[in-house]
């Protein structure tokens, strides 16, 4: 256990030096993205009731 927290301590203050940048994003970079609906995203579990439209009943 304590060989894990030296490792850790190490790890960690080699990389407390380093500094790190994100890519910058440009507006040129946004524009040639290209958004889609995927569908929901949010179906999970059973399904315990639905309803029919009464006269189409291909509707529900």
């Amino acid at each position: 256990m304590k060989n894990n927290r030296f490792v850790l301590i190490l790890v960690a203050l080699a990389f407390a030096g380093i500094n790190l940048y994100a890519q910058e994003l440009s507006q040129d970079i946004l524009s040639k993205i290209q958004y889609r609906s995927i569908g929901s995203t949010r179906h999970s579990g059973r399904f315990v009731d639905f309803a029919v439209y009464e006269r189409n009943p291909a509707t529900f």
